[in-house]
């Protein structure tokens, strides 16, 4: 499966991890499930987008999937999300997030890139204070 998803019920955390070649449709599908599961509200995420593959992306899938995201009922403005990032794939994702902040915010929903793991859940948990 190109898309995992975990969720820490105890941390408020949701994981998920992208590996190989990723299509706007398996992304969308994600979101939906995810964004639409209202016991999920007020959760942070750590988005794990290192070994993606996002070359299927053009900028109208992006703007597609930012408004789809911006709908979602379990997506809270208070709630933070972290995504980790390589090289290769740093701007497409930018791009992304940048979008959906657009679409979401003015709810101030903050986010912020990592290329390392450890990095991106201690920034999480500071975040709220735990």
């Amino acid at each position: 499966m190109p898309i995992d998803c975990s969720v820490d019920r105890d941390r408020k955390i949701i994981s998920t991890t992208c590996r190989g070649k990723i299509t706007r449709q398996e992304f969308f599908d994600h979101q939906r499930v995810n964004g639409s599961d209202e016991s999920l509200f007020g959760f942070d995420e750590i988005l794990d987008t290192r070994e993606a593959d996002f070359s299927e992306f053009d900028h109208l899938a992006l703007q597609s999937i930012a408004q789809v995201t911006g709908q979602l009922p379990a997506i809270d403005s208070n709630a933070v999300l972290a995504v980790l990032v390589s090289e290769g794939n740093t701007k497409i994702i930018v791009e992304l997030y940048q979008m959906v902040e657009k679409v979401v915010n003015g709810s101030g929903r903050e986010i912020q890139f990592f290329q390392r793991p450890d990095e991106a859940y201690s920034w999480v948990e500071k975040y709220h204070g735990r």
